[in-house]
């Protein structure tokens, strides 16, 4: 009898054992750059295993999402993007880079919510400690929402100051994004 319950209690323990391993096999680790278009700047991604995305790619492709626009302007330094970037120019920026992954237009009751976060970084910050803090013009951050939970996060550097280079950030969040499996 004590054998069993021994043996029942090692085949559980190793059961857990691998299926610990396996989710940690799944995991984006946010340091790793999958992509050449992450090693450009400064990018980091996670993604909510929990919450598969497929679907919400595929909803994407379909042309199905919503975007949630916030910009963040500097403060304490004068602002660079507020005469070059409004809500409504970013929206543009945004669209035209994600035409490029959308391949059908299905309309689908389910679509995803993307929060789009711009943020201009604020050199004269008191708060910013170091040199390092200073070296990009801002980041962009990308959550996508679908069924009311988050599957896929992502935020990267724009270098320009006057965000120039925004649309090549969104096509590498977008090309991240779709390229998850």
């Amino acid at each position: 009898m004590i054998n069993k319950i021994v043996s029942g209690v090692l085949i559980l323990f190793i059961v857990l054992v691998f299926y610990g391993a396996l989710k940690q096999v799944k995991k984006i680790d946010p340091k790793i750059k999958r992509l050449e278009c992450q090693k450009q700047t400064t990018t980091f991604e996670r993604l909510n295993i929990q919450n598969p995305a497929s679907d919400a790619i595929v909803a994407f492709k379909n042309n199905n999402y919503i975007l949630n626009t916030t910009i963040d302007y500097s403060t304490y330094m004068e602002s660079h993007l507020k005469d070059v970037l409004t809500t409504s120019k970013a929206d543009i920026i945004f669209n035209e880079s994600a035409k490029r992954f959308v391949s059908a237009d299905k309309t689908e009751d389910d679509k995803v919510l993307i929060d789009y976060y711009i943020y201009e970084n604020d050199k004269k910050d008191p708060s910013k400690k170091g040199k390092k803090s200073k070296l990009y013009s801002g980041y962009i951050k990308l959550d996508f929402n679908y069924k009311n939970k988050i599957v896929y996060q992502i935020q990267t550097d724009y270098k320009d100051i006057d965000a120039k280079d925004l649309d090549q950030r969104i096509d590498c969040a977008l090309q991240s994004f779709t390229s998850i499996n």
